[in-house]
């Protein structure tokens, strides 16, 4: 137990000291493949990131309300222990956002309607439910969607055989 405890002391003061060694001039913050843990801190989605790569880490948390002011194109959370559901001020995003991977991560409920402008859109493994928004037809550039292991229901959206990038 105390060796958990030191471990996540350990690893918090590590995340600490990293986030405040970022070069934001970089704008890409990469912390993937680690063993992070604990909360991430709300402030990390007010930089001015074009990238926020912290998957395949130990983390858990509930995407923050603050998540939408982030102005990051690629925001890779994957296999992370993220609970709740995608936070509604998450459609700000929809002028900067291309890619989005929440993969294996535990969130839940109904997937948003909000953001249009995706190439990448990937929310395998986790527990939505509810039925795919007739909205992904409008995602003209979409390249990828992977919507696997959840909940889903109802009728696949027929606007997604009109999507021309769709693999």
């Amino acid at each position: 137990m105390v060796e958990k405890m030191m471990a996540a002391v350990v690893a918090g003061v590590v995340a600490a000291a990293v986030l405040d060694s970022v070069d934001i001039s970089s704008r890409v913050l990469n912390l993937r493949y680690n063993k992070f843990s604990g909360d991430v801190p709300d402030d990390l989605f007010d930089l001015k990131l074009d990238a926020l790569l912290i998957n395949n880490n130990c983390f858990k948390l509930n995407l923050p309300k603050n998540l939408g002011n982030s102005a990051v194109s690629v925001l890779d959370i994957a296999n992370n222990d993220l609970r709740g559901c995608l936070p509604q001020g998450i459609g700000k995003m929809a002028a900067t956002l291309n890619e989005i991977i929440l993969a294996n991560t535990g969130l839940g409920g109904c997937l948003l309607e909000e953001i249009e402008k995706l190439t990448i859109f990937d929310v395998s493994k986790n527990d939505f439910g509810g039925s795919l928004p007739e909205l992904v037809g409008n995602m003209k550039s979409l390249e990828q969607l992977n919507v696997v292991g959840n909940k889903l229901s109802v009728q696949i959206p027929a606007s997604i055989c009109s999507l021309p990038h769709l693999l």
